[in-house]
């Protein structure tokens, strides 16, 4: 329906005709543009819940893993705590036999001692 461009005015119907193909055209190239506007806008939708799940799944993560780090922390704290504990106790037993071990001794002397008097008769 195109005639060639002429050099003069254009009659009204002629205007009209034009501006109804040029309208309907601009229509289809923006109810294109709107539908490729409203996919984009669905595919960035889903690309940006996608990515929040995955952060949360992240954090998650990192929270268990922080956790897990805290826990073996405290494990470790424990184990170093019941090893003290025991040397400690070793050291309370040590000291103990340090001050009990003489005394045991020294009781053991004087009853081998009374023993020995009262076998061998010095005092006649």
């Amino acid at each position: 329906m195109q005639q060639p461009p002429s050099n003069g005015p254009i009659s009204r119907t002629e205007y009209e005709s034009r501006q109804s193909e040029i309208s309907a055209k601009i229509a289809q190239i923006e109810a294109r543009y709107f539908a490729e506007l409203a996919s984009m806008k669905a595919d960035s939708i889903r690309q940006f819940d996608r990515l929040l799940d995955e952060i949360k799944g992240l954090r998650k993560e990192l929270v268990a893993q922080d956790a897990l780090k805290n826990v073996e922390l405290q494990i470790r704290n424990n184990k170093e705590d019941i090893e003290d504990l025991k040397r400690e106790q070793l050291s309370r037993t040590e000291r103990f036999w340090m001050r009990f071990g003489p005394l045991v001794a020294l009781g053991v002397g004087i009853i081998a001692l009374i023993e020995f008097v009262s076998r061998v008769h010095l005092v006649p």
